[in-house]
């Protein structure tokens, strides 16, 4: 199995290939379709690898995530590299739901915390109140 800097090579190839390709056929680089295949592809390669859970090496997806990398630190101790984390529908899955339930906890204990403080919840030039308060 090639390693993760072959993976973000060939990944690579194929984005540039797939842009091209649709720039020639006319198909505009705007277009819905391209644009969720081309981010798609680029977050997939650069921050959701199935790198994140090796525990003993610090993968460039690891890396990527800057300060972040320490919100992949309990899937690094309950999976191991090469594991379900490989599988092709299941992987994938897995990190997207990891992520999103880690993200829901983060916006859940800013609005506690926003509620705990008694502030209005004000942004730019508009104030709306929190929902269900």
């Amino acid at each position: 199995m090639p390693n993760g800097r072959t993976h973000t090579l060939i990944n690579t190839i194929v984005v540039s290939s797939v842009t091209a390709v649709a720039e020639r056929l006319g198909v505009p680089l705007g277009d819905p379709v391209v644009v969720a295949f081309l981010a798609g592809t680029v977050i997939g390669t650069v921050f959701i690898t199935p790198d994140l859970d090796m525990a003993r090496v610090r993968t460039d997806a690891r890396r990527a995530w800057g300060p972040f990398e320490l919100l992949w630190w309990p899937l690094l101790k309950v999976s191991r590299h090469r594991g379900v984390s490989h599988t092709y529908l299941r992987g994938p899955l897995i990190r997207i739901v990891y992520l999103a339930f880690m993200l829901g906890l983060f916006f859940l204990s800013v609005r506690v915390g926003w509620r705990l403080t008694g502030l209005p919840w004000t942004v730019g030039n508009w104030s709306r109140s929190l929902p269900g308060g």
